[in-house]
């Protein structure tokens, strides 16, 4: 098997790949779904949403195989990832790249291949969805369409779990601050309130009025703060 030569921009590409903090991660139905249809589309036993990282090639999701990564230089969507067009090999054996590539030697004895490149909106490659036979086949022109399609749906999912966790984070740190800017002045309402309520200070009337101060300013601070976070949620609604 030839060594698989490195994109042009493998560091940026290798960075956009973690960025997308997919690595690793748990299976999603979501890409499963995708993965199933893949084959049955092509009407092939093996089909995947495959990452190429530094030096392997990790499955989000896999139909066919009970494997959950391959080494890099072994795998068919390392070659994918070279190019902008869909790689199509319809017989492995008689492909130089890959006749003796140990995934076609052994295990799972591949044949044929599709892939599309999971291509990024900056024009960076992670990774392909492929669909892949244990026999030498022709794939339809129809059935590269799907596929495409298919891949272009796996980068829509893959960009909504980006924004899903941003959302996450913003809300945590929305949240954060809220509490922060809500619960000073609260505590101090209550805080000073019961002090006056336990008449300790029936008898400094100076203390009291301070004490009375206090809980005005931090109730026109709650206030404000409330009128603040309302404006900006209307923003946001637009």
């Amino acid at each position: 098997m030839l060594s698989v030569p490195l994109p042009s921009n493998e560091n940026d590409r290798l960075a956009q790949l973690i960025w997308f903090q997919i690595l690793d991660t748990p299976p999603e139905e979501s890409f499963d779904r995708i993965s199933r249809t893949a084959a049955r589309v092509l009407q092939t036993p093996i089909a995947a949403v495959s990452l190429v990282d530094g030096d392997r090639q990790w499955f989000k999701s896999v139909c066919g195989l009970s494997i959950s990564d391959t080494p890099r230089d072994m795998a068919f969507c390392s070659h994918t990832i070279l190019q902008r067009s869909p790689l199509v090999v319809e017989d492995a054996l008689e492909d130089t790249r890959f006749k003796d590539n140990r995934l076609v030697t052994g295990e799972p004895y591949i044949r044929a291949y599709a892939g599309v490149p999971l291509v990024t909106e900056d024009g960076f490659a992670l990774g392909s969805l492929c669909a892949i036979d244990t026999k030498p086949r022709h794939f339809t022109d129809d059935q590269i369409a799907a596929l495409q399609d298919m891949a272009d749906t796996v980068m829509d999912l893959m960009r909504y779990r980006l924004l899903r966790a941003d959302v996450r984070q913003a809300t945590d740190m929305f949240s954060a601050q809220v509490s922060h800017e809500i619960r000073t002045p609260l505590n101090a309402v209550i805080g000073f309130s019961e002090a006056l309520r336990s008449g300790v200070y029936d008898a400094d009337p100076q203390r009291a009025r301070e004490y009375l101060d206090i809980i005005a300013r931090s109730g026109r601070d709650l206030d404000d703060t409330l009128g603040r976070l309302l404006d900006e949620s209307r923003l946001k609604r637009g």
